[in-house]
């Protein structure tokens, strides 16, 4: 379940922790904004 959530957000790195997840989880405005910053 855990990779079809990260799909959805388009994150294809499992090295996400679990605390940033839910935090974009229950932000999806800033899903996109976050996606860039897990990146870096």
């Amino acid at each position: 379940m855990q990779k079809k959530q990260y799909v959805r957000l388009g994150l294809k790195d499992n090295k996400i922790p679990n605390r940033k997840h839910q935090m974009y989880k229950s932000e999806p405005q800033n899903c996109r904004i976050s996606n860039f910053d897990i990146r870096f």
